[in-house]
C-alpha cells in the first residue's frame, strides 16, 4: 500500500521502500517556486512520518513491531534519469545515490543502518 494509504491503519510490520533522495523525497519540477517546493518537501515529510509510525506490537504475541526502511546505493544511469533521480556520482553508467534526507532527521536515539 502506499504511505498515503497508510494513514490511520497498523501493522506488525512496515517496509517503506526506496528511501533515497529523488524518490523520497521526490524532486519538484524544475521551476516550481521555492515556497511551493518547500510544502510539497513538508507534505513528503509528513507522509514519511506517517508511514514510520504505522508500526504496532501485537500484545498477544509480546514482541514489538519491525520497520525496515530500504534503499537501493546503486542504479543504472537509465534508471536514475527515467526516475528524476539526481546522483551522486556516476561510474560507467552506474549511480550512487544519496540517502533519503529523512533518514537522518529521525534523531540520534534511531536504530543504526544495516546495510547489506
Amino acid at each position: 500500500m502506499s504511505l498515503h494509504k497508510s494513514k490511520g491503519l497498523s501493522s506488525p510490520v512496515v517496509v517503506i521502500a526506496g528511501c533515497v533522495d529523488g524518490l523520497l523525497p521526490a524532486e519538484p519540477e524544475r521551476g516550481t517556486p521555492i515556497a511551493e517546493r518547500q510544502a510539497i518537501l513538508e507534505e513528503q515529510r509528513r507522509l514519511f512520518f506517517v508511514g514510520v509510525t504505522r508500526v504496532k506490537s501485537i500484545p498477544s504475541s509480546n514482541r514489538p513491531g519491525s520497520l525496515l526502511l530500504t534503499g537501493s546505493r546503486t542504479m543504472t544511469l537509465a534508471d536514475a534519469m527515467q526516475s528524476g533521480i539526481q546522483p551522486a556520482g556516476v561510474n560507467y553508467g552506474t549511480v550512487n545515490l544519496h540517502l533519503s534526507r529523512f533518514i537522518p532527521e529521525l534523531g540520534p536515539d534511531a536504530p543504526k543502518p544495516v546495510a547489506r
